[in-house]
């Protein structure tokens, strides 16, 4: 089915930013005809991070608040993608 949800991605799948420094990322619900959409500020989508003393979530953009690696994940509907973030 084209209209069928396949898949969801966070652009770009791995992040390095600066301490105190916004990084921009998106969230892609692929489908199954290949398209894809970006649903990084749809109602459906959140966002959660494995480490909030390293990274802060502020909508579409990860603030890097300590130096060290964290993953950033994301869930829409019923996927979840996530991204490796470095803090430098």
């Amino acid at each position: 089915d084209p209209n069928e949800l396949v898949d969801l991605r966070i652009s770009p799948s791995s992040i390095d930013c600066s301490l105190a420094q916004p990084a921009s990322f998106a969230a892609l619900a692929v489908f199954g005809d290949g398209s894809t959409e970006d649903v990084t500020d749809s109602p459906e989508t959140t966002f959660d991070t494995s480490d909030a003393s390293i990274l802060l979530l502020i909508g579409g953009e990860v603030i890097c608040v300590q130096v060290g690696q964290a993953t950033l994940e994301a869930t829409y509907r019923e996927l979840t993608a996530s991204a490796g973030v470095a803090v430098q």
